[in-house]
């Protein structure tokens, strides 16, 4: 997003972008904004291409000022795909004295189902103190670094690191987001040297050092170091098929865990590659996705279109369905697509997904048996992850969020 300001007094006019600065966290976009002494100026934003259900329809920029006012139905689109939107001052031949703040609102909507609804976005604060006629420049920001993309972003899996770092892949962007220990506010990306298509999990290795990605649209594994440098896809050969929809990936020990949804299958491979294996195959999975280590050894799987939960043991591919009972059926186990664990291990948290994108996180023994629901409404639930310290975080469309346990 850019600001253009238009002085009709004194000192001649200025057009010049506005220089901005972005902070990306899950919050509504709001932009705080300076501006020389005008009658006008022009708000323009990029808006980050999307398809689908999430796309958005239209774009909002309001001021949160009875001082200025913008002209929704002066939107245009100008070359690039730049949208652009006329603001002046709110009183008839009024001007804007030099050096006024104001904070504006940018709003993404779609329309899915034939109901607006608005779409959270990240922060972006601009602020630049200019004169009539300064002429300074600055970039324009493209509305996902500006704004969380302007549209729903796809969220993909998170896992916390040993220092409680949380990292969130994001399918729509093909990105790795960092958030720091004890925050919600992604503030770095994971650059890989590997192109991301569709990044859907993530496993981190116990020293932290790496982190291995599973891109679902690939169909592969790629290992990014965590403090820098290259990154490489792990290799894995001898398999009668290729993996088709990878969903999840868990680590034990040098051994990765790849939830193989499209083939109904857990395949093992060494973190730096090598054949691999087909896990359990005596289990009958259907269309499974998140999975998770369990402090035993085990393997936790979510078997997604099953509406269960499998005990997998890795070393001679035993299983065992986990029983769940809702006893008042207010909330029915269904469609679980994403796992984690408590430190001891006695604890399962799941997330669950209904036909309308809402997600249910709840939590149960170890043992199976009755569950209790955590978090309910979370629109786009794509991930869970539980932190050493007992911090668990789910992803959604409006971001990240946490509760403590």
């Amino acid at each position: 997003m850019s600001v253009q300001a238009f002085d009709s007094i004194g000192g001649g006019g200025s057009s010049a972008a506005i220089p901005a600065t972005t902070s990306n966290a899950p919050a509504p976009a709001t932009s705080l904004v300076v501006i020389p002494q005008s009658s006008s100026f022009v708000v323009t934003w990029l808006p980050y291409q999307s398809f689908g259900p999430n796309a958005a329809s239209a774009f909002v920029v309001k001021p949160n000022s009875p001082l200025v006012a913008c002209d929704t139905t002066s939107v245009t689109v100008q070359s690039g795909g730049r949208f652009a939107e006329l603001c002046s001052s709110a009183k008839k031949n009024g001007v804007i004295p030099s050096g006024s703040a104001f904070t504006f609102s940018i709003t993404a909507v779609n329309t899915t189902g034939g109901k607006s609804s608005p779409i959270t976005s990240s922060t972006v604060k601009l602020q630049q103190s200019l004169q009539p006629g300064a002429g300074s420049t600055g970039p324009t920001l493209d509305l996902w670094q500006a704004s969380g993309g302007g549209v729903l972003p796809i969220p993909g899996g998170e896992e916390f690191g040993p220092d409680g770092t949380l990292y969130t892949t994001e399918e729509k962007t093909g990105q790795v987001l960092v958030t720091p220990p004890g925050t919600s506010t992604p503030t770095a990306e994971l650059v890989s040297s590997v192109p991301l298509k569709a990044p859907s999990s993530i496993a981190l290795s116990p020293d932290g050092k790496f982190a291995y990605v599973v891109d679902a649209s690939l169909g592969e594994v790629v290992a990014i170091p965590t403090a820098g440098g290259s990154a490489s896809v792990v290799s894995i050969t001898g398999l009668s098929t290729p993996l088709n929809n990878p969903t999840g990936i868990a680590l034990i020990g040098g051994t990765l865990y790849i939830s193989d949804s499209g083939n109904n299958r857990i395949v093992a491979v060494a973190t730096n590659g090598g054949a691999g294996v087909v896990v359990g195959s005596q289990v009958r999975l259907t269309g499974n996705e998140g999975i998770c280590a369990l402090p035993n050894g085990n393997l936790l799987v979510a078997n997604t279109q099953s509406s269960s939960l499998v005990i997998l043991n890795p070393i001679n591919g035993a299983a065992t369905t986990l029983p769940v009972f809702d006893t008042i059926k207010a909330t029915p186990f269904v469609h679980p697509i994403s796992v984690a664990v408590s430190r001891n291990g006695g604890t399962y948290f799941v997330g669950l997904t209904n036909n309308q994108g809402s997600g249910t996180v709840v939590e149960m023994n170890s043992s199976g048996g009755n569950f209790s629901v955590v978090s309910s409404g979370i629109q786009g639930l794509n991930a869970i992850a539980l932190s050493a310290a007992g911090q668990l975080a789910f992803n959604g469309n409006l971001g990240v969020s946490t509760e403590s346990f």
